[in-house]
């Protein structure tokens, strides 16, 4: 056991402990507070007073209810009372998460023994980063495993900076969001090259230097792991400081932001700094809930203006009820509060009217074209081209099928309908131009119109028409050039070179060279392959199908989406065959047998034996 002093002046305590049964060791560290501070924090007469005069006033004058000092804390009293209660509540009833102890992985324990203080601390911030970024709107009960097979794989974040992208993303697969596993990853390359391994202690600097962290992480990880007086605020910390200081007003608008970071700086502890942000989140998520609020179990009530505003709306009814004339109330001397709305019916006052609800803009709604192109070879298995994602943007580096954006428009709440014809002729000239492939010369071409489905991202609602569309025979490659990568698997896909030695100029993502890989069922959503959901409701659409007609299921067991429409009834067309596929095969092409299409989950190529199943009951 022993007592290391910090950079910063804290203390931190280490016992190391054998377990005699396993042979393993298990490391403690925790800061050593100060003497907590006795002091019990008693209700303050005037937060109270104060809140009978708002509710009074707006009976009066909804518009010039309060002033805008109603939303700061009083004096500096009331905030050393208010650290103190909440401090003293936290060490009772902080939760147990695997990055709130520093001894998480093997690694931590050799530092914490051995290593210096700069690396032991180093350590924890890249395990505090590691979680805040994985937490990002994702619950902590499903965080868990993810951040212990992360820290199990990559303990370090050398070890993270010299992984491969393909593995961050499986590791990540199912998390959603991926751009924060490849934020994570290109981030642990630059600490590692630029600041040796140590995210840096200066919240503005690794704000600024470090891809994907933003005030909150920052916050978060230099108030956590080195004990920096640095604030943070999140959807938690939003909603303690609204309802301690009753703010109403949109907490999306500038100058809510600005106050909430404000508050959260003037009660921050600078003793305990990573102890108290973790203390207001704590609260936020455990009694100072969105809904059903346990006030009676909250330890900074007495200082909370919106639970004093809920006791003086029941005594003031109770006052009405009975007749009693109340008391006249001055108005206010400042001018009034131009950020929060009037309070028109104070029977609306109370904890759960703050925060206010956000004033959220209409996602964009996008129709999108999505082509799943399976190639049904004479002795392989088939296997499904996908295309990688752009370097930017909501899927960047995500293998995913062909697709393209035709439509887009902001506040939509329908989708305008678009001819299966024209959906097709999209598919047509993405294949030729970016996969080489003209669905026009090649022999023994079906497809079909599958269905829809929608995917939604934070603030787009993307609709996906999907086709299938199945290729068999050799494939002919046309008008592009296929290179491998060094390890011999990624098919690279560039724009052949005019004579004049030129390529076409960039005018969009659209025009970029794509990478391409044809792949197995197994390959593409066998388990932890890191895909994104618009791919697996979009194959989901043809899984469901090839459950129907062949009556068989997949060997690879999946969870499947349940936003996605499949044609009740298959398109017919002039040329369709009894399996509702089009063939658009040459004459001399062999001809497809009619009711002889068996489409199953884990192959959907076509099978030349007699199957009447989902496409000829109709």
């Amino acid at each position: 056991m022993s007592v290391r002093t910090l950079s910063n002046g804290a203390h931190i305590f280490i016992r190391v402990e054998n377990n005699n049964n396993t042979d393993e060791k298990k490391c403690s560290m925790f800061l050593i507070p100060d003497a907590a501070d006795d002091t019990v924090a008693r209700s303050d007469e005037t937060i109270l007073e104060a809140a009978f005069a708002v509710l009074r006033r707006a009976r009066v004058n909804a518009v010039a209810s309060h002033a805008p000092s109603y939303h700061r804390f009083v004096s500096a009293e009331e905030t050393e009372q208010l650290r103190a209660a909440l401090l003293r509540w936290y060490d009772q009833e902080q939760r147990e998460m695997p990055w709130r102890t520093p001894c998480g992985t093997k690694a931590v324990e050799v530092l914490a023994r051995e290593g210096p203080v700069e690396a032991v601390e180093g350590q924890r911030a890249y395990e505090v980063w590691i979680s805040e970024i994985m937490l990002q709107q994702t619950q902590v009960a499903t965080v868990i495993p993810y951040y212990r097979r992360w820290l199990a794989k990559w303990p370090t974040i050398h070890d993270l900076a010299a992984a491969d992208g393909e593995d961050v993303h499986s590791v990540w697969s199912g998390l959603g969001y991926y751009s924060r596993a490849r934020r994570l990853h290109e981030g642990a390359q630059l600490v590692v090259k630029k600041f040796n391994g140590i995210l840096p202690r200066d919240p503005a600097v690794l704000e600024k230097e470090v891809p994907g962290v933003g005030p909150y992480t920052a916050g978060a990880i230099t108030s956590i792991a080195y004990n920096v007086a640095a604030p943070l605020v999140d959807g938690n910390v939003i909603r303690v400081v609204s309802r301690l200081r009753a703010i109403a007003a949109d907490p999306k608008s500038k100058k809510t932001i600005e106050l909430h970071w404000a508050l959260a700086t003037e009660l921050l502890d600078p003793k305990r700094p990573g102890h108290f942000n973790q203390a207001l989140m704590d609260l936020g998520a455990t009694v100072c809930t969105p809904v059903n609020p346990d006030c009676p179990q909250c330890p900074v009530k007495e200082l909370c203006r919106a639970n004093a505003e809920s006791k003086a709306m029941k005594a003031i009814a109770k006052e009405t009820f009975s007749g009693t004339p109340a008391p006249k109330i001055d108005p206010v001397t400042e001018d009034p509060c131009d950020m929060c709305p009037p309070l028109v019916d104070i029977e609306e006052a109370g904890v759960t009217r703050y925060p206010a609800k956000a004033k959220k803009k209409p996602p964009r709604v996008e129709t999108c074209v999505v082509c799943v192109l399976e190639h049904c070879g004479d002795d392989e298995q088939p296997r499904f081209l996908l295309v990688k994602g752009p370097k930017e943007g909501l899927l960047a580096n995500l293998w995913d099928f062909p697709n393209t954006i035709i439509a887009s428009e902001e506040g939509a709440t329908e989708v305008a309908p678009i001819s299966y014809n024209v959906r097709k002729s999209h598919t047509n000239a993405w294949l030729a131009t970016h996969a080489g492939v003209d669905l026009a010369s090649q022999s023994g071409v079906k497809r079909m119109d599958v269905g829809s489905a929608r995917h939604l991202f934070s603030h787009i609602r993307r609709e996906m028409l999907v086709e299938h569309v199945i290729l068999t025979g050799t494939l002919d490659l046309k008008g592009v050039v296929a290179k491998k990568d060094a390890e011999g698997e990624v098919p690279v896909i560039k724009p052949v070179k005019k004579r004049s030695g030129k390529v076409k100029a960039k005018t969009s993502v659209e025009d970029e060279p794509k990478s391409l890989r044809w792949v197995t069922e197994e390959e593409m959503v066998g388990e932890n392959q890191a895909v994104p959901a618009t791919l697996k409701k979009a194959f989901a659409l043809i899984s469901r199908i090839g459950k129907k007609a062949s009556g068989r299921t997949s060997t690879t067991r999946r969870r499947e989406p349940t936003d996605v429409k499949p044609r009740k009834r298959p398109r017919r067309h002039e040329e369709d065959d009894s399996s509702g596929y089009e063939d658009e095969s040459e004459p001399t092409a062999s001809p497809a047998v009619k009711g002889s299409v068996r489409i199953t989950r884990s192959t959907s190529c076509l099978k030349q034996s007699t199957i009447l199943g989902f496409f000829t009951k109709r």
